[in-house]
């Protein structure tokens, strides 16, 4: 396995291309391929490595991408926010709601009539008291892979424009 040159870029590129090789499987009908928990690993390593490497994605990038920007005319996913909607107000605010989902796994899968996950909901519960929910989204699969796919392209972006070494 070679080295990471640029952390962040490399992990993402790479975060890209295991999406890929799940999908060449899934297309052979392999059973043995796990796309939906291939996508949280995807998602997780997304949200929390630039987050922690916070040099290589700046917090002004993502907030001057603003909500009404995170359409699918913008290639962006329909994202269907239950609770919690007056708090997004642009992608940093949604990446911050998302990387507390997944990391505290608030996450819970939603399945079909034949028991094949189709979605994915993401819970933040109230800091203070642990039980109220202040944060509630759903994505289905098709959302949740195009989710992560412009994700990555606004973090490669910025690392493109600041050509921040991480």
């Amino acid at each position: 396995m070679t080295e990471y040159k640029n952390l962040v870029k490399d992990f993402i590129e790479r975060t890209q291309d295991n999406i890929k090789i799940i999908d060449r499987e899934k297309l052979k009908e392999n059973k043995e391929s796990f796309e939906v928990t291939q996508l949280i690993n995807s998602l997780l390593g997304l949200l929390v490595l630039p987050h922690e490497k916070r040099k290589s994605i700046s917090d002004k990038y993502l907030s001057d991408i603003k909500t009404k920007d995170l359409v699918p005319e913008n290639g962006w996913p329909s994202i269907t926010i239950d609770i919690g909607k007056e708090k997004i107000t642009n992608l940093k605010n949604l990446v911050f709601y998302l990387r507390n989902s997944v990391a505290h796994f608030g996450i819970d899968f939603i399945a079909d009539d034949h028991e094949n996950i189709c979605g994915v909901s993401f819970t933040n519960l109230c800091p203070e008291c642990k039980e109220t929910v202040v944060f509630l989204c759903k994505m289905d699969m098709k959302d949740l892979r195009t989710f992560i796919n412009k994700l990555s392209e606004v973090i490669l972006d910025n690392i493109t424009k600041t050509g921040v070494h991480a």
